[in-house]
């Protein structure tokens, strides 16, 4: 049996193999990261488009300045010592110890990725921004996704990407298997989808990645976080936007059953503006 997960306009879809389609809307694209017109939310405000900014945490207002020194002793200045006792820890009259093991630092990026259709840097920038924002997850140890990326692969989400788009229509290749861009022999499949405002380059498909995980933040996704069942089958996450919010790209990011994703984009090599972009999931 075929479903679909959502898929980001963001859209989200998801497939069971194989057999009827589930969760995907269609309509006129009215914010970036989802299809407007229709589904869900009985008329309540859509996501504001990444152009304007996440809506992820508050803008509460910083201090302006530095918090005043009382009028008493003045402060010793920017390094000069202070005179009395040395430090907790530090022997007076010589060196730390030298034998304390120095703190491990966090692991080294991954290398960036090749590829032969000139979108390099930006499929870097999915594989990298997805494990980040996996890694955060506190709910469920999630591991890292393996990028698929061998031409023929890349080519083929490549041209969903762009199919979807001449077509104005996400998921479109997605839904219809045209063409299918499979690999190895999954049991389910997953599609996220970012539409018109992102575009293709690494900066806009790392805020395209950021809002589509933090649809978590939304009150009726709320049980997507540390949801282990697929299609995001918990209490409380509304995987396709039927009560509110859309939850299924989050869903897809953040599902244990995935281990790997392939990154396609639409439009000229090695960015584009307007481009689409897919990230297949299995």
């Amino acid at each position: 049996m075929r479903s679909a997960y959502p898929k980001f306009a963001m859209l989200a879809c998801v497939v069971i193999v194989p057999g009827a389609l589930v969760g995907c809307t269609a309509g006129d694209v009215t914010n970036p990261w989802e299809l407007g017109g229709g589904s869900g939310d009985g008329g309540a405000a859509a996501p504001e488009a990444a152009a304007t900014g996440s809506d992820s945490g508050g803008s509460g207002a910083s201090d302006t300045g530095p918090t005043p020194q009382d009028s008493g002793t003045p402060a010793p200045e920017a390094g000069a010592l202070e005179t009395g006792a040395p430090e907790t820890g530090a022997p007076e009259g010589g060196s730390e110890d030298s034998s304390a093991p120095a703190e491990a630092g966090p692991p080294p990026p991954p290398p960036p990725v090749t590829s032969s259709d000139g979108f390099a840097a930006s499929r870097t920038a999915c594989i990298n921004k997805i494990n980040a924002l996996r890694a955060t997850d506190t709910a469920v140890a999630l591991q890292p996704l393996t990028l698929q990326n061998t031409d023929g692969t890349n080519s083929c989400v490549d041209t969903q990407a762009t199919n979807d788009q001449s077509m104005n229509t996400g998921h479109y290749s997605f839904n219809n298997m045209a063409p299918s861009c499979t690999w190895g022999n999954p049991s389910g499949e997953g599609q996220n989808e970012c539409l018109t405002g992102y575009g293709t380059s690494p900066q806009g498909i790392e805020q395209c990645l950021q809002d589509m995980w933090d649809e978590s933040l939304k009150p009726n996704c709320q049980g997507c976080i540390g949801c282990t069942q697929f299609e995001g089958a918990c209490p409380n996450c509304d995987f396709s936007g039927t009560m509110g919010y859309e939850c299924g790209h989050y869903v897809n990011m953040s599902a244990p059953y995935f281990t790997s994703v392939a990154c396609g984009f639409a439009g000229a090599a090695p960015s584009s503006n307007d481009g689409w972009s897919v990230q297949n999931f299995e």
